[in-house]
């Protein structure tokens, strides 16, 4: 049965309690150029970023850009429900060519509960490990937006892509439209690591047939006397309120296989639209359950991890496309959950993210 209640706990759980950037705990810059505004923000683990802050520093971008002045709502995807124990570090932001795209990077520490019975010899071992997972934050932000930059104007897809004949006309997803990214990146005291790409695109020829497609990343801390291991993980889209809740096709549905690298989904009765696997998720290590309820407006799938990629970095990939009508003012395109779990002999780390996936 397809878990309910989480987005709802994390809704409940509200904003951290962090506080706003100040001269000597953070830093943040802007600036744009033809085409292409930017945004970076970056702070300590003592005083991390906060949503308020980065809400209101992106909309300024947005409003100095060209997105502001367009008569219809602009897509937006944002990452939301974080605990008092996670701790946004660094944040980028970028409008280029149009599409506005932000990466999140998130430490996720001990809770302080824990904390206050420790020793002084822990407390500082804490501080230092504090103080280095900022300096791998700020590489890890500086490190995609490289990244980022390098896949401007190209393929712009990191799961494998190759041709399949079909009858029908078959378009390749890498060719579809972006309208908005979400990349995100959350490390924990454990060394656990979960990290996604998530992008939201439509029909270069009909903006009424739209798609997501969502890359989730897992890589266990495997060293010391208690490694960790990678469990299993799941990826859930939520349609229910969207003016796009008619889902035409998800994939890659159960299990598919060794030999398939590619799934496609059915945009209409004569068009489909080719999107490539990642890489792990057609090893046969990975089992895959798939929950999904199209009456019920929602595309769920479950991956289940054994053998050699329990110690290893996983990769598996979801995607949806749905039809519908535009908005003319704030609406919710999509509700996305996702989570992955970690085991060690000392007991189970669960690493969980919602993205607003919306037109603002």
């Amino acid at each position: 049965m397809r878990k309910i209640g989480r987005r709802e706990m994390l809704q409940a759980s509200g904003i951290a309690a962090t506080t706003l950037i100040t001269s000597g705990t953070g830093t943040a810059s802007s600036s744009s150029s033809a085409g292409k505004q930017k945004l970076r923000l970056r702070a300590n683990p003592s005083n991390p970023l906060s949503i308020p802050e980065i809400y209101e520093q992106k909309e300024a971008v947005i409003r100095n850009s060209s997105l502001y002045e367009k008569s219809s709502p602009v897509p937006s995807m944002q990452a939301k429900g974080f605990s008092e124990n996670e701790k946004i570090l660094a944040y980028n932001f970028d409008i280029i060519n149009g599409v506005p795209t932000e990466w999140t990077g998130t430490y996720k520490s001990i809770p302080d509960a824990k904390m206050a019975s420790a020793s002084t010899a822990e407390v500082s071992k804490k501080e230092r490990r504090e103080a280095a997972k900022q300096r791998v934050f700020n590489k890890a932000a500086a490190d995609a937006q490289e990244k980022r930059e390098r896949k401007n104007n190209t393929t712009d897809d990191s799961v494998t892509q190759s041709s399949v004949s079909t009858s029908t006309t078959t378009d390749s997803w890498s060719d579809w439209t972006k309208k908005a990214e979400s990349d995100n990146y959350i490390t924990s005291d454990n060394g656990n690591d979960l990290s996604w790409e998530s992008k939201w695109k439509h029909d270069p020829s009909d903006t009424s047939q739209q798609g997501l497609n969502t890359e989730l990343i897992m890589r266990p801390y495997d060293q010391g006397l208690n490694p960790w291991e990678n469990v299993d993980c799941e990826i859930d889209f939520d349609y229910n309120g969207s003016t796009f809740k008619e889902i035409a096709d998800y994939g890659p549905g159960n299990s598919i296989g060794t030999n398939t690298d590619t799934f496609n989904l059915a945009v209409s009765s004569d068009s489909v639209v080719q999107v490539g696997i990642s890489s792990s998720t057609t090893s046969s290590n990975i089992d895959i359950d798939n929950k999904s309820d199209t009456d019920a407006n929602y595309v769920y799938h479950w991956y289940d991890i054994s053998g050699d990629l329990t110690t290893n970095t996983v990769r598996v990939n979801q995607s949806a496309v749905t039809a519908g009508t535009d908005p003319s003012g704030t609406v919710t395109y999509c509700d996305q959950d996702l989570q992955g779990v970690f085991n060690s002999p000392g007991g189970r780390e669960y690493v969980n993210k919602e993205i607003k996936v919306e037109w603002v």
